[in-house]
């Protein structure tokens, strides 16, 4: 690794600014190490053994089970190495008016090289996977902003400002693959966190089906599928995604036609046929941001920080964000806005028993995408030191009393759904499809305090 840096400020001939700007540095590094976080003998060939018992079938030798090889040696190619790191960092630092502001501004880029990634195909007569090489490349580029503002007034107001800003991506720059990849394979320009689904537009209503003389609904064989008439739509518009006895009605999700083809389909699941399936969303959290507030006037002091995320969605599922999807618990009070004909504007279909299975009106759409933005106050204090004169009579070298607060209000997109927008799948909500959102959210903290010193 190494790094260099210019103080432009040093210069003779920016000597004649240095009382509007008295610092500024320019700087750059880059580095390169090895990375570690590989599955483990990776380079190593191997076989698989099996130890048989008695309800599996094995083989006897001398009255005790016998070990035995259950496939071919895995094969590694003899010039694997090790995944490498790199980070390219330019930077500027500056300071105004003898540092009242400050500003300091990061671009950078971080390369996973060298990732083992599929081998070339090989014949299925051989008997054995393709080796990993070592082939596949990660790139994040992002940046980072910091700004400062620090002043006393002449009045004895002391202000002290403060404002981070972050966003980065991260992309496969490099990967082995076919020329039209299945869409959730890698490959190059994948970028990570990508939510792909369906674009929804609204609710089927009453009106938008054809009704015979008995009042009912009418119905066509499409593939060998019962499927409700539309008015202005082709038969079997989404009889795609119709089983059992469910069939498309008044109250469930109308999917947009992206493709234009009359019908919804996700194509041959790649990227160039993916039917009307599109990028809905990303996992990673984007435009990342904070800022302090700091005041201090005649004793009384004051700071709060507010933290937020610009921009975040997340698909889950469970009885919290998509009512219905157990019959066996009951509905909370926030999804009770579901579709009837009584509330035909609202959010959630009409009311169905899902089975924990991601059908239906709950294929991955942007209806019910969690929007995780939000801005909150994560911190905020407020105290009153008394004056030292008085305090000198009765020999108490400092007293303060103050009240402070954590996690105090947020501003979210998710409406009357508890869920925090912090929440994160952990490893159990993302191996059981009821439990997201129930877990502890922040607490919200109050306290107050008396600081004394004699």
């Amino acid at each position: 690794s190494f790094s260099a840096a210019w103080r432009v400020t040093e210069e003779p001939w920016m000597q004649s600014i240095k009382n509007v700007m008295n610092s500024f540095k320019v700087r750059g590094s880059y580095g390169v190490i090895g990375n570690q976080d590989v599955p483990l003998g990776s380079y190593i060939p191997s076989i698989s053994i099996t130890t048989p018992t008695k309800g599996t079938g094995y083989w006897l030798v001398n009255g005790a089970y016998a070990q035995y090889v259950s496939s071919a040696p895995a094969l590694v190619d003899p010039a694997l190495t090790w995944e490498k790191v790199s980070t390219l960092d330019f930077g500027v630092d500056a300071r105004f008016w003898k540092d009242k502001i400050g500003l300091t501004f990061d671009w950078y880029q971080r390369k996973t090289m060298d990732m083992l990634s599929a081998g070339d195909v090989i014949p299925s007569s051989v008997g054995a996977s393709a080796p990993k090489q070592n082939f596949g490349e990660l790139t994040t580029n992002g940046i980072e902003l910091e700004l400062s503002f620090n002043h006393q007034f002449d009045n004895g107001l002391r202000l002290n400002l403060s404002a981070n800003y972050s966003d980065y991506t991260t992309e496969i720059s490099k990967w082995a693959y076919a020329e039209d990849p299945l869409y959730s394979n890698n490959y190059e320009g994948k970028r990570l966190g990508d939510i792909w689904g369906y674009k929804v537009d609204g609710l089927w209503q009453t009106d938008d089906f054809v009704y015979g003389a008995d009042g009912k609904i009418q119905t066509t064989t499409i593939n060998g599928k019962v499927t409700n008439v539309l008015k202005n739509h082709e038969a079997g518009y989404q009889v795609l995604y119709e089983s059992g006895s469910f069939r498309y009605s008044p109250g469930d999700i109308k999917i947009k036609d992206l493709n234009g083809d009359g019908v919804i389909n996700y194509g041959k699941q790649t990227l160039k046929d993916h039917g009307d399936l599109a990028v809905i969303g990303n996992t990673q959290p984007r435009h990342l941001y904070g800022f302090r507030i700091g005041a201090n006037w005649k004793g009384v002091d004051f700071d709060v920080f507010f933290q937020g995320v610009g921009k975040r969605e997340m698909w889950v599922t469970g009885n919290m964000v998509l009512p219905g999807w157990m019959s066996g618990e009951t509905n909370f009070a926030h999804t009770l806005d579901y579709w009837s004909p009584e509330n035909t504007g609202a959010f959630y279909p009409r009311p169905i028993d899902y089975g924990q299975s991601a059908k239906w009106n709950y294929i991955t759409n942007d209806r019910y995408l969690l929007n995780m933005a939000y801005l909150r106050c994560k911190s905020a204090t407020i105290g009153y030191s008394f004056p030292e004169k008085l305090l000198k009579k009765v020999h108490i070298n400092r007293l303060r009393v103050y009240a402070s607060g954590e996690n105090l209000f947020e501003f979210d997109h998710l409406g009357d759904n508890p869920i925090d927008p912090e929440m994160q799948n952990t490893t159990q909500t993302s191996g059981d499809s009821r439990a997201f959102g129930r877990a502890y959210p922040y607490r919200r903290t109050v306290s107050f305090g008396i600081q004394l010193d004699f």
